[in-house]
């Protein structure tokens, strides 16, 4: 059972796949790719009904900024384009392919050739990859965003702390130079002087291998933290590595720190080896209700009932199928769910695992505030989203809230906490941007041409109250700067 501590929850190592080695899947009878892979994405596709394709070839261009080129995760012939309303974006466009079986793989797929940052950067850019667990952000984003920045440390997050998932642990475990090797690229490219990879405590294995392939690297520190939810978010694991909270609506890079997952800097060094875009996605299957639990890979667009399938079947009648971890993960509605770059789980539970359980009234318990990793109080921000009180929402500090989803999986009475505190941040958000633009109306028409911005600057929020020592006030931007990694709860690896 969950234990509930101090600003987090500690989860039994409830994981039926750990230590099972990652296992490719067979290629499906047809992929169903998505062509919207996050919000506000737009793609151009450059293939159409008929056309042969390719593993690995390009099949969309992204078409806004911020998206990530589309490849074919199989080969065999493109049958459509259309809109599925079994996804869980309803409505949305579908590439459809049927496959050979062969896996012919394109003969543009070779590893690229990079002499500068440029090239660096257009390569990841034509790459695919997305940070996994970040709504698929490019990961050429975050390092463009990165870029010119005084970044002290790159930090790995390597933390798997929900239930059931392994997937992370065995991308470690099989893959330790890649992780070497991709984190010490994104070092090299971006000057950044030292990197720190977080790994669970629980992860003995992983922390095993990675020790042994750092070793001699001097700019490389491994870290253990402390295995509780949500210790892989980043305002948490930049806290529990440096004691530095970081203050909302910050991002880790305007506090000298860029943090990307493991399995990304893992696809990244593969893809600089050999030239292979971003086309399957590791995954753990496992759940009362399936038959064999297992770490898969699966090609992106592969549907959840093939999955299931491979996975020995469903032993028990399915209730519930949940994509991601059993806190942060989203329940599908049908098993023609197809997977996507981001997705790292696939959980199927009985009657018995999801009791049928209404909403009811709050108990006043506090659970809700003893679990929060920001101190925050759900249950008042959650009374003041409801009239509306935004004064007392700013006052409960409610623009701290990470979305860990940890209140609403505590709470006995089953309120989606976590909805309201994202109704509660919606309030405020939507104050600040009237303001603003109130701000900036009257300084146009009172300031000087060219000062009117300074009329509309506004003081920083007041930071939400964290459990360890706030952010340190160096201002300092020389790039020598090195990061001390000292003042976190986890522990340092020699």
């Amino acid at each position: 059972m969950a234990r509930v501590r101090g600003g987090g929850i500690v989860f039994p190592e409830k994981k039926a796949t750990a230590g099972m080695t990652i296992m490719p899947m067979a290629v499906p009878e047809k992929v169903y790719i998505p062509m919207k892979q996050a919000p506000g994405e737009v793609y151009l596709p450059i293939v159409g009904p008929g056309d042969r394709v390719r593993l690995g070839q390009l099949i969309a261009e992204a078409g806004s900024p911020g998206c990530a080129p589309i490849h074919s995760s199989v080969s065999g012939e493109m049958i459509s384009i259309d809109r599925l309303s079994a996804q869980m974006d309803k409505g949305e466009l579908y590439m459809i392919i049927k496959t050979d079986g062969r896996q012919e793989l394109d003969p543009e797929v070779r590893p690229p050739k990079i002499r500068n940052s440029f090239e660096f950067f257009e390569a990841v850019r034509g790459s695919g990859i997305v940070d996994f667990g970040r709504n698929r952000t490019p990961l050429v984003s975050m390092l463009e965003r990165a870029e010119g920045k005084n970044i002290k440390a790159l930090i790995i997050n390597g933390t798997e702390p929900e239930p059931y998932v392994s997937v992370c642990a065995m991308n470690i475990q099989s893959f330790p130079e890649f992780l070497r090797d991709g984190t010490l690229t994104v070092m090299d490219r971006l000057g950044i002087p030292s990197g720190i990879i977080a790994v669970g405590s629980g992860m003995k294995d992983a922390i095993s291998m990675v020790q042994s392939r750092i070793a001699g690297e001097s700019r490389l520190s491994l870290f253990s933290v402390r295995n509780f939810f949500p210790s892989g978010n980043d305002t948490v694991l930049i806290h529990e590595l440096t004691g530095e909270l970081l203050p909302p609506g910050k991002a880790p890079e305007d506090m000298g720190y860029l943090v990307l997952g493991a399995q990304t800097v893992i696809k990244l060094a593969e893809f600089l080896t050999t030239g292979m875009p971003l086309v399957s996605r590791s995954l753990t299957v496992d759940g009362d209700a399936v038959s064999k639990p297992r770490n898969v890979e699966a090609p992106i667009g592969t549907h959840a009932a093939d999955i299931l399938e491979f996975c020995g079947g469903e032993k028990k009648p399915i209730r519930k199928m949940i994509i991601g971890g059993p806190v942060t993960g989203r329940a599908i509605e049908s098993r023609e769910y197809s997977v996507g770059k981001d997705d790292s789980a696939m959980l199927c539970f009985s009657e018995l695992y999801t009791p049928h359980a209404r909403e009811s009234a709050c108990i006043g318990c506090m659970s809700c505030a003893d679990c929060c990793p920001m101190s925050l109080m759900p249950r008042f921000i959650m009374r003041a989203a409801i009239t509306g009180d935004r004064d007392e929402l700013r006052r409960l500090a409610a623009a701290s809230c990470l979305d860990c989803g940890a209140c609403s999986f505590v709470c006995p009475a089953r309120i989606a906490l976590g909805d309201r505190m994202k109704y509660a941040k919606s309030l405020l958000s939507d104050a600040a941007g009237a303001k603003a633009a109130g701000a900036k109306s009257a300084a146009g028409a009172v300031t000087p041409a060219g000062r009117a911005g300074e009329a509309g600057s506004q003081k920083a929020g007041s930071r939400p109250s964290g459990r360890g020592r706030s952010a340190g006030s160096s201002s300092s931007s020389k790039k020598t700067r090195e990061s001390k990694g000292k003042g976190g709860r986890g522990e340092r690896k020699k």
